[in-house]
This record gives C-alpha cells, structure tokens and sequence, in this order.
C-alpha cells in the first residue's frame, strides 16, 4: 500500500471512528441507553450478591454468562460517560486489532492492495 493510500485510508478510518464514537455516546446517553447498560446494570447487581437476571424493568434484559457480569464491574466504578467512551474504545481497539490480523493472515499489507479483498475487509469491519 503507497503512501497516498495509508494517507486516504488513515483520514477516513478516523473519521469513521470519530463519527461512529460521537453516535455511541449520544446512544448512550439517551433514556433507554444501549446494551452497555445491560452490562453495568448486570455487573452493579453481582458487585451487590444479587443475580444479574430476571429484571423485567430494563430496556436491554441481561443474557449473557456471568462472568462477564464480574468483568464488567469496573466500568461501574466510573463515571456513566467514561463508561460509554472506554468501552467504545476498547471496541474500537479489538476491531482494529483484529483488521491486522486479518490482514498480516492474508497478506493484503505486504503486497498492493487488491480491491476485492479491500472491500472484503471493509464489509467485515462494518459488520462487527
């Protein structure tokens, strides 16, 4: 990949994750939140003894393992908005992460970029 397309693609990769990480807070900060607060409602429930199921007065029900209800009680020891900023950032990081290794697995950064595997990969991150 040349220099004018790390460039193009450096400036719009920021833009999308600048632009998709304003949305996330505003989503996070609306009444019914996001799935987040599926989490830190969860992980506030188990810090308490209490199960993380069961309560019907949510707008996102808690349905995964409980483990990841205890992984998650450090995000309640935070301000709600500093939630909403680390996880989003800890999702952007895994995703970029993953890029890479999709990418060094592939082969797509040692050689030009082949335009069918640039939208597969594209397709893939607007997926997850």
């Amino acid at each position: 990949m040349g220099p004018k397309w790390r460039r193009t693609f450096l400036v719009l990769a920021t833009a999308a994750v600048v632009a998709l990480g304003i949305q996330s807070v505003r989503k996070g900060l609306r009444a019914q939140g996001f799935d987040l607060h599926s989490y830190l409602e969860a992980a506030a429930k188990a810090l308490a003894g209490a199960t993380p199921y069961g309560f019907e007065d949510v707008y996102f029900p808690y349905l995964y393992p409980p483990f990841f209800a205890g992984a998650m009680v450090p995000f309640t020891l935070v301000p709600e908005i500093v939630a909403i900023v680390l996880w989003y950032a800890l999702s952007v990081r895994a995703l970029f992460w993953s890029l890479r290794k999709i990418a060094r697995w592939t082969g797509w950064l040692d050689r030009p970029p082949d335009r069918g595997l640039t939208i597969a990969i594209a397709m893939l991150a607007v997926a997850l």
